[in-house]
């Protein structure tokens, strides 16, 4: 049983199935973040940028 139905089964609460879409889901935004990560770090620092210019 995952960490999260253990808590709803102290409070009461039935346990929920996990729903696999949902974990792809994560895994697609945690992809995300990293590209945006590299990204940023990537980019020229800002008194090096030229208008016009990617």
């Amino acid at each position: 049983m995952g960490q999260r139905n253990r808590i709803r089964a102290q409070a009461g609460d039935p346990p929920r199935e996990l729903n696999p879409l949902n974990m792809l889901h994560t895994v697609r935004i945690e992809a995300g973040r990293r590209h945006l990560d590299r990204d940023i770090v990537a980019a020229p620092w800002a008194e090096e940028r030229e208008p016009g210019r990617r």
